[in-house]
Formats: structure tokens, sequence, C-alpha cells
């Protein structure tokens, strides 16, 4: 719910800096407005592919759990790493 109104707000900054554009404003008010609607919405939408996705069940017989733990958006999650790569996976549960 969060992230919808974030990126609404984003949106409505730039289609508002456009509007401001289009009257004349560019400099004053339309090209700062752009940039924050655009670093905001964008940052929201860029977070998605940031992160890791978190696993139902470890990976692999050769994982090691890393004693890491901390809370996702759906609840907790342990740290799994793979030693002979150095992957690291994030699998929910205790």
């Amino acid at each position: 719910m969060l992230r919808r109104w974030t990126i609404g707000a984003g949106v409505v900054m730039i289609l508002i800096s456009l509007v401001l554009a289009t009257r004349g404003h560019v400099m004053a008010a339309a090209v700062p407005l752009l940039i924050e609607g655009v670093t905001v919405a964008g940052s929201v939408l860029f977070e998605r592919y940031r992160y890791k996705p978190e696993l139902d069940a470890p990976p692999g017989p050769d994982w090691v759990a890393t004693g890491e733990r901390s809370i996702g958006p759906r609840g907790p999650v342990t740290v799994w790493f793979q030693p002979s790569t150095g992957q690291r996976a994030y699998v929910r549960g205790p």
C-alpha cells in the first residue's frame, strides 16, 4: 500500500513539473520537481530488483546457516551461505 502511494506521489510530481514547464517555469520549479519525482518513483521501482527474493526452504544440502537473522516483509528470515561459491540465500522462517 505504501509502495503504491509513494510511486503515485512521484508520478504526481512528474506531472506537475510537466505542467509547470509548459507554463514557462522551467528552471524555477519544473526541473527540481521533475528530478525529485523521478528519484522517488524510480527508487521504489528499482528496489524490487535490488534485493534478493526470500526462499521457503534452504537451497541445497551444501548450504550452511550463518546464524544471521532479521525480520523481512513476511516475517523472520535466516541467512544461508554456500562456502564453495560465497553465495548467500535468504530463507523465511526461524
